[in-house]
């Protein structure tokens, strides 16, 4: 799963990203930390297709 992965800064994801298969709006499903402690692991899944998208987020 890491491969699906992108890293981004924090304000580029604030809200919900759209998903990259179908266009709908991805819902928050989890929030994990992640060994660097400026960083989280957050999961969205859509509710159109089921994809999961994960993306490490800094927030510091």
């Amino acid at each position: 799963m890491r491969d699906s992965k992108n890293s981004l800064v924090a304000t580029k994801i604030i809200g919900h990203p759209n998903c990259l298969k179908c266009g709908a709006t991805m819902w928050l499903s989890s929030i994990e930390p992640t060994e660097d402690e400026d960083w989280d692991l957050r999961t969205f899944e859509c509710p159109r297709c089921m994809k999961v998208q994960q993306h490490e987020v800094k927030f510091k």
